[in-house]
Formats: structure tokens, sequence, C-alpha cells
């Protein structure tokens, strides 16, 4: 169950964040494609898979511990989308409410991953 957890929020993350990599570069006048913005987006696209490599293919505890920083670099980027969007940031990440919430779901999925993470380990 946790496995399948950690494969849906990586594959999420990293899928969405794809597109939205596409979206920002093509066209390049899009208003919210800066240089943090594509960080973000490029930040996803690599740690996604990374985490849903470590569900498949992690077993030792040094492995389950760069999961760890891993799922904790993702919740402070996404935190970060949090604070831009409730601040009014004009080119923020999350630019409207779906983006927001997907973020949201993200945020939560990354959560329950760390937290069965730390039950495997009691």
């Amino acid at each position: 169950m946790e496995t399948i957890l950690v494969l849906c929020a990586g594959g999420l993350i990293s899928g969405e964040s794809a597109l939205l990599l596409l979206s920002m570069t093509y066209p390049s006048t899009a208003p919210w494609s800066t240089t943090k913005n594509v960080t973000l987006a490029l930040t996803d696209i690599c740690l996604g898979p990374l985490l849903a490599g470590l569900a498949l293919f992690g077993g030792s505890h040094a492995l389950g511990w760069l999961f760890c920083g891993a799922a904790g670099v993702l919740l402070v980027t996404h935190s970060i989308r949090e604070v831009e969007y409730l601040a009014g940031s004009g080119k923020r990440f999350a630019m409207n409410v779906g983006l927001f919430v997907f973020n949201n779901v993200r945020i939560c999925l990354l959560a329950a991953s760390l937290g069965a993470f730390f039950g495997l380990l009691s």
C-alpha cells in the first residue's frame, strides 16, 4: 500500500510538472515563465521519479533517508507555491485555483508518504 501511495505521489508530481514546464516554455512569453518557476518544475520532474524509484527498488535504510530528503525538498518547494498563491504574488507558480488545489493534493500525498515511511521504521 505504501508503495502505491509513493508511486502516485511521484507520478503526479513529475507528470504534472512536465506538462506545466512545456506550457511555460512554449510559448516563452507565458506570464509565469520565470527562472524560479522553471526551477520549481525541474525540481519536481527530477525528484518525482526518484521517489517512485526508491519506493520500487529501495530497501536499505540509507535509501530510506534519501527518500525522506527528496520528499522533504518537495514539501518545501510545494509550500513555497502555497505561500505565493495565498500572498497573491504576480508571477506565482500556481496561477489559478485548479493548480492551487492540485498542489494541496500533492502536499497531502507527500505527507502521507513520509508518514508511511516513518510508520514502517517503528
